[in-house]
């Protein structure tokens, strides 16, 4: 009796282990379910952060070279307008310059006939004090 008691026990310890080896093994696979659903979870979240940060980043970009182009275009004609100024500078320059040398040409013309007035004015007076010497020896 204590034997069949005893094998009784046995066979009973042996279904409960076996029935938690099964349960066991169903919460592992459970858990590695688990785990799978959550990896495939966070690798779309990270998909689509991954995707979020790549169409901000073409946006950001392309604002970016916008920007550049606008400036680009801003110093091109800014670029234009100080040559256009230049050449306007350059050209009155000249004719500032053009008109200087016409009135020193002009004026030392006039210096030259005043002098040579002058001159021959010097002469004449010269020449009277010598006579006025010359009769008063």
């Amino acid at each position: 009796m204590i034997e069949t008691e005893n094998s009784k026990r046995i066979r009973e310890a042996e279904a409960i282990r076996v029935k938690l080896e099964k349960e066991k093994q169903e919460l592992r696979d459970y858990l590695e379910e688990d785990k799978q659903k959550i990896s495939e979870k966070m690798n779309k979240v990270n998909a689509d952060l991954l995707k979020k940060m790549n169409e901000e980043n073409e946006r950001v970009t392309k604002k970016l070279k916008d920007e550049e182009e606008r400036r680009n275009e801003e110093a091109l004609k800014i670029k234009t307008k100080m040559e256009k100024e230049k050449d306007e500078l350059k050209r009155r320059l000249e004719d500032v310059n053009s008109n200087l040398q016409q009135q020193i040409e002009e004026e030392s013309k006039n210096m030259e006939g005043k002098l040579a007035l002058d001159g021959e004015e010097l002469k004449s007076q010269n020449f009277e004090l010598l006579n006025k010497l010359e009769r008063e020896n």
